[in-house]
């Protein structure tokens, strides 16, 4: 249809597709009522894939044939999901299809372009592994984009923003299997990457990790049995009740932004355990402070200077987290940027980069040669093939319904095929990083990975807490007075008098230091308490010499 338009954003844990209507409104499409697909796979005993929520409540029955996490396993040729290997692009295309059965049924036909996201740091093979599932998919040669390229038009143009040529936005992504930081400059006509770093062993999984551990430390010294069962299932019951508690840890660690406790029942052991925020702050801490000094390192490495950064922007699921708001803050002394929904950002904003620029191919229906092993009965584009769930019978929420009727047969297309990858970005991918982490996560569940040691905390305001550098100022003014006061009290100098003002210049000398330099958190404290004796000291001394006393 003309004027149409679908952005897609394939994720580790979800998928989000947002579609532009003729009329040129964005809206998100709902899968079972929510604008989250997850990308979780499960096959069947007939050999057909299930997508989403369906593949979520099969996995209980034969965790054996299910997998929560496909994108993590880009690297690999296929996937066990009971006794059957699929192909990587076949799994990927059983999502796809489920995206292209609802933007049908929302738009009453196939939108006139498609635009695709996919990491910066993804090289060729990685971003043609999205074409190959795309076309198995029945879709059209999607354009490709850089997720930090379409989050930081969505910081421009859906926030409004002011970006000036030549200033830049960082963004910190921080997605359920990956943790990507950019600085995205912007340019005449659009944006493009000057600096991209990532991590593969950081995400929201990993996070996730640290409410299993914590779920360890409480159940397995009541029932160490019990919990080697839990992380090494060895028959199906065992793989069902661990995929529930990798579920359920997951749904804590996202009530835990929203609340200051949440509790985790776990089934098999019959308990109930509770964990603080406070508590997953300090365990989370070490993680996501690599993070943290990976996008300060990143925004070094782009040589931009601090009055060129038009703001950070904080995208992907993860970054719901509180704490990484405040660690960036305390870290830059700019508030970065928070959404409520963080996970819509790519895809909407991959939509207003297509229709911003004029170097996007139109759409072709020939799909290309895949090097997958195709799918039984490949549907044909956009012809309403069968899709991996069952079709909801209300009508979508997304859009009110179009009276048009949706299309039946295969569209014909006489413009020429685009090449066979299109990209939106400016700037080609960086080398791609070992892939997928040491640790991968074993279908069909993730096993609990290993907490990594994690230097200590670095930087300008490392380790230094929310006030100290008002109290310093305090001390700072009053040790003025104060030197004026007794100097002229006592000119000759006293003992008492020269050990307080220099316990109390010591540690305002280890603060001026601090502002520039990295330094321990004990060192900090051990200087405030050294300054504030001899504040003390100082203040004594005035008050007798003032009162006669001696």
């Amino acid at each position: 249809m003309p004027d149409t338009a679908l952005g897609i954003d394939y994720g580790t844990s979800s998928t989000v597709a947002v579609v532009r209507h003729t009329d040129g409104r964005i809206r998100p499409l709902l899968f079972d009522s929510s604008p989250l697909l997850p990308s979780a796979v499960f096959a069947n005993s007939a050999g057909r894939l299930l997508v989403g929520r369906d593949a979520e409540n099969s996995a209980r029955l034969d965790p054996a044939r299910y997998e929560p996490h496909p994108k993590r396993r880009i690297d690999e040729l296929d996937v066990l999901l009971g006794d059957r290997g699929v192909p990587v692009p076949e799994l990927i295309s059983a999502v796809l299809t489920r995206v292209r059965a609802e933007a049908l049924r929302t738009l009453g036909g196939p939108p006139a372009t498609i635009t695709m996201t996919c990491p910066a740091t993804w090289g060729a093979a990685r971003r043609q592994v999205l074409l190959d599932a795309a076309a198995l998919a029945g879709l059209p040669v999607p354009a490709l984009v850089a997720e930090p390229v379409a989050a930081a038009t969505y910081f421009a143009s859906v926030l409004g923003h002011a970006v000036a040529p030549g200033q830049c936005v960082v963004v910190y992504d921080l997605g359920a299997g990956t943790f990507d930081a950019s600085v995205v400059q912007r340019t005449a006509d659009g944006f493009r990457d000057l600096s991209c770093r990532g991590l593969d062993d950081v995400g929201g999984i990993d996070l996730d990790a640290l409410v299993v551990a914590h779920a360890r430390t409480v159940v397995a010294s009541r029932a160490p049995e019990l919990w080697q069962r839990l992380e090494a299932p060895s028959s199906a019951a065992d793989l069902r009740h661990t995929t529930m508690l990798w579920t359920d840890a997951k749904h804590l660690r996202e009530a835990l932004s929203r609340e200051s406790s949440a509790s985790l029942f776990i089934p098999a052991a019959d308990e109930e355990v509770l964990l603080t925020r406070q508590q997953f702050e300090t365990a989370a801490e070490p993680l996501l402070r690599r993070t943290v000094d990976l996008a300060l390192t990143t925004l070094k490495e782009a040589r931009v200077r601090p009055e060129a950064v038009a703001g950070w922007f904080l995208v992907g699921g993860g970054t719901r987290t509180p704490l990484i708001a405040t660690m960036l803050h305390r870290a830059t002394g700019v508030a970065p940027t928070v959404l409520e929904e963080p996970q819509l950002v790519v895809a909407e904003g991959a939509l207003h980069l297509a229709s911003l620029t004029a170097t996007a191919p139109p759409a072709t229906f020939a799909a290309p040669s895949v090097a997958a092993a195709p799918v039984s009965a490949e549907p044909a584009p956009f012809a309403a093939p069968p899709i991996t769930s069952a079709p909801v019978s209300a009508s979508p929420i997304s859009a009110p319904p179009v009276s048009a009727p949706p299309v039946v047969a295969p569209m014909q297309s006489t413009v020429p095929p685009p090449a066979p990858v299109v990209t939106a970005a400016t700037a080609g991918p960086v080398d791609e990083p070992s892939w997928p982490p040491s640790a991968p996560i074993a279908a069909p569940v993730p096993p609990a990975p290993a907490p990594r040691p994690v230097p200590a905390a670095s930087g300008p305001m490392a380790g230094v807490g929310t006030g100290t550098r008002e109290l310093f100022g305090l001390v700072a003014a009053g040790f003025a007075v104060l030197v004026l006061l007794v100097g002229y009290l006592e000119a000759s100098g006293n003992g008492f008098w020269l050990i307080g003002g220099g316990l109390l210049t010591a540690g305002l000398l280890w603060r001026g230091w601090r502002l520039r330099h990295p330094g321990p958190r004990g060192a900090d404290w051990l200087a405030f308490s050294a300054a504030a004796a001899g504040a003390l000291m100082l203040v004594v001394y005035t008050f007798i010499r003032i009162s006669g006393m001696i």
